[in-house]
């Protein structure tokens, strides 16, 4: 259907079927004006006119399926948090920090960084603790950076 097809400045190099990479904004909004025109649901708000409704965006679907809870990427850890502000409220733990960056650097190089869920006091002992799915622990750029730690900090991590 050739009435289908949009036509005008930024459109001569377009094959149907084949993608191209467009970078003048007037041939990107005359793109997304032409699929206005002929889709049913409307395109995401960064595609539109400024100023317009903005479309609401499923959440994409999380690889391990961990739900968000008060803050916290799983329901899990946002328990664990609970208890531990709780021990740390009766005296058993001090100093809770929670998110706790360890840049693993090996011969001055920044290899990566380590994000601990928890890191507190326990028995005068520093605890380095995340909370983990059996389904995470077995992943292997976790598995390395465990092993980094260890060998840069000697700290071994606590999995709850």
């Amino acid at each position: 259907m050739k009435g289908d097809i949009p036509t005008g400045p930024g459109f001569e190099s377009i094959v149907v079927g084949k993608p191209v990479r467009i970078t003048d904004n007037a041939a990107i909004m005359l793109i997304a004006d032409a699929l206005l025109q002929t889709r049913a649901t409307p395109l995401p708000a960064q595609l539109t006119e400024a100023g317009s409704e903005a479309v609401p965006q499923k959440p994409a679907r999380r690889k391990y399926r961990n739900t968000p809870t008060d803050g916290y990427a799983s329901a899990k850890e946002a328990k664990r948090a609970g208890e531990l502000a709780l021990l740390e409220m009766a005296g058993k733990i001090t100093d809770l920090r929670e998110q706790v960056r360890f840049p693993l650097i090996v011969n001055d190089v920044l290899v990566c960084n380590y994000d601990a869920d928890f890191v507190y006091n326990e028995n005068g002992e520093k605890v380095v603790e995340d909370v983990k799915s059996v389904a995470t622990r077995k992943n292997r750029a976790y598995r390395i950076k465990c092993k980094l730690l260890r060998a840069c900090y000697g700290i071994t991590i606590r999995e709850t």
